[in-house]
Protein backbone atom coordinates (compact mmCIF):
# COMPACT_ATOMS: atom_id res chain seq x y z
CA UNK A 1 0.00 0.00 0.00
CA UNK A 2 2.87 2.34 0.82
CA UNK A 3 4.34 1.78 -2.66
CA UNK A 4 1.04 2.62 -4.37
CA UNK A 5 0.73 5.88 -2.44
CA UNK A 6 4.34 6.76 -3.29
CA UNK A 7 3.72 6.11 -6.99
CA UNK A 8 0.53 8.20 -6.92
CA UNK A 9 2.34 11.05 -5.16
CA UNK A 10 5.14 10.95 -7.75
CA UNK A 11 2.68 10.91 -10.64
CA UNK A 12 0.72 13.81 -9.17
CA UNK A 13 3.88 15.84 -8.59
CA UNK A 14 4.74 15.44 -12.28
CA UNK A 15 1.26 15.77 -13.80
CA UNK A 16 0.01 18.75 -11.79
CA UNK A 17 2.62 21.22 -13.13
CA UNK A 18 2.18 19.88 -16.67
CA UNK A 19 -1.58 20.31 -16.40
CA UNK A 20 -1.12 23.87 -15.12
CA UNK A 21 1.23 24.75 -18.02
CA UNK A 22 -1.11 23.34 -20.67
CA UNK A 23 -4.10 25.16 -19.21
CA UNK A 24 -2.09 28.41 -19.06
CA UNK A 25 -1.16 28.11 -22.75
CA UNK A 26 -4.77 27.40 -23.71
CA UNK A 27 -5.89 30.53 -21.83
CA UNK A 28 -3.23 32.58 -23.67
CA UNK A 29 -4.51 31.33 -27.03
CA UNK A 30 -7.94 32.74 -26.16
CA UNK A 31 -6.51 36.14 -25.13
CA UNK A 32 -6.64 38.60 -28.07
CA UNK A 33 -4.04 40.83 -26.41
CA UNK A 34 -1.56 37.98 -26.24
CA UNK A 35 -2.25 37.00 -29.84
CA UNK A 36 -1.72 40.59 -30.96
CA UNK A 37 1.61 40.68 -29.13
CA UNK A 38 2.99 37.48 -30.66
CA UNK A 39 1.28 37.52 -34.07
CA UNK A 40 -1.13 35.05 -35.63
CA UNK A 41 -0.79 32.44 -38.38
CA UNK A 42 -4.02 31.15 -39.91
CA UNK A 43 -3.98 28.30 -42.39
CA UNK A 44 -7.75 27.96 -42.97
CA UNK A 45 -10.27 30.72 -43.57
CA UNK A 46 -12.78 28.97 -41.32
CA UNK A 47 -10.89 30.37 -38.32
CA UNK A 48 -11.72 33.94 -39.34
CA UNK A 49 -14.72 35.60 -37.66
CA UNK A 50 -15.50 38.11 -40.41
CA UNK A 51 -14.29 39.58 -43.69
CA UNK A 52 -14.35 42.86 -45.54
CA UNK A 53 -14.79 43.28 -49.28
CA UNK A 54 -12.63 41.30 -51.67
CA UNK A 55 -10.05 43.70 -53.12
CA UNK A 56 -8.05 41.22 -55.19
CA UNK A 57 -6.76 37.69 -55.50
CA UNK A 58 -3.44 35.98 -54.81
CA UNK A 59 -2.65 32.34 -55.66
CA UNK A 60 -6.37 31.81 -56.31
CA UNK A 61 -7.25 33.04 -52.80
CA UNK A 62 -9.32 36.17 -52.15
CA UNK A 63 -7.62 39.19 -50.61
CA UNK A 64 -9.98 40.88 -48.18
CA UNK A 65 -9.71 44.58 -47.34
CA UNK A 66 -9.81 43.55 -43.70
CA UNK A 67 -10.68 40.58 -41.57
CA UNK A 68 -11.76 40.03 -37.97
CA UNK A 69 -10.16 37.42 -35.73
CA UNK A 70 -11.06 37.05 -32.04
CA UNK A 71 -12.60 40.52 -31.99
CA UNK A 72 -9.58 42.22 -33.53
CA UNK A 73 -9.70 43.88 -36.92
CA UNK A 74 -6.73 43.37 -39.24
CA UNK A 75 -6.24 45.45 -42.40
CA UNK A 76 -4.60 43.96 -45.50
CA UNK A 77 -0.97 45.05 -45.76
CA UNK A 78 0.89 43.05 -48.41
CA UNK A 79 1.78 39.67 -49.87
CA UNK A 80 4.70 37.87 -48.21
CA UNK A 81 6.58 34.59 -48.59
CA UNK A 82 5.15 31.51 -46.88
CA UNK A 83 8.14 31.46 -44.52
CA UNK A 84 7.51 35.02 -43.31
CA UNK A 85 8.16 35.33 -39.59
CA UNK A 86 5.01 36.83 -38.12
CA UNK A 87 5.56 39.66 -35.69
CA UNK A 88 3.60 41.79 -33.28
CA UNK A 89 0.29 43.14 -34.62
CA UNK A 90 0.47 40.86 -37.69
CA UNK A 91 -1.77 38.13 -39.00
CA UNK A 92 -0.60 35.78 -41.74
CA UNK A 93 -3.30 34.10 -43.80
CA UNK A 94 -2.26 31.29 -46.13
CA UNK A 95 -1.20 31.34 -48.96
CA UNK A 96 0.83 34.47 -48.09
CA UNK A 97 -1.39 37.39 -47.18
CA UNK A 98 -0.22 39.67 -44.39
CA UNK A 99 -2.68 41.74 -42.39
CA UNK A 100 -1.88 44.24 -39.64
CA UNK A 101 -4.07 45.01 -36.68
CA UNK A 102 -6.32 47.99 -37.01
CA UNK A 103 -7.82 47.90 -33.50
CA UNK A 104 -10.92 46.30 -32.05
CA UNK A 105 -13.63 45.18 -34.43
CA UNK A 106 -16.55 47.49 -34.98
Amino acid sequence: MHDVLFILACALSILAPLHWMVMRELRLLEDPGHLRAVGVVILREEAIDGFGDVIGRFADAPIYAYLVFKGMRYEFDCVVARDHRVGEDELFLAPGLLYRTGGAAR
